[in-house]
């Protein structure tokens, strides 16, 4: 078994980088701690529909979203929706 997508995926101030979009709802899970005032990056590295693909969000449409936790850390839960994709970043 290939181990190397275990490897820790890490997201600092600003910039985001999930594996995918939780499946059961299509939101992506946005650390409380992480969530920079203004624009936000998100790199997806798991999901094949999404590879290469980045995409922005508004910390102040972030914050008008529910707050969950992923088991360890408490989180945004934004809608994919609320993406925008970065035009000529693919």
């Amino acid at each position: 078994m290939n181990y190397d997508k275990f490897k820790k995926v890490s997201s600092t101030a600003g910039n985001f980088k999930i594996w995918q979009p939780r499946y059961k709802d299509n939101k992506v899970l946005l650390s409380k701690k992480c969530l920079s005032e203004g624009w936000n990056m998100v790199e997806f590295t798991e999901a094949k529909h999404l590879l290469g693909k980045k995409f922005k969000v508004h910390s102040d449409t972030v914050k008008k979203c529910s707050v969950c936790t992923n088991g360890k850390i408490l989180c945004y839960e934004v809608p994919m929706e609320n993406l925008i994709e970065i035009a000529g970043e693919n």
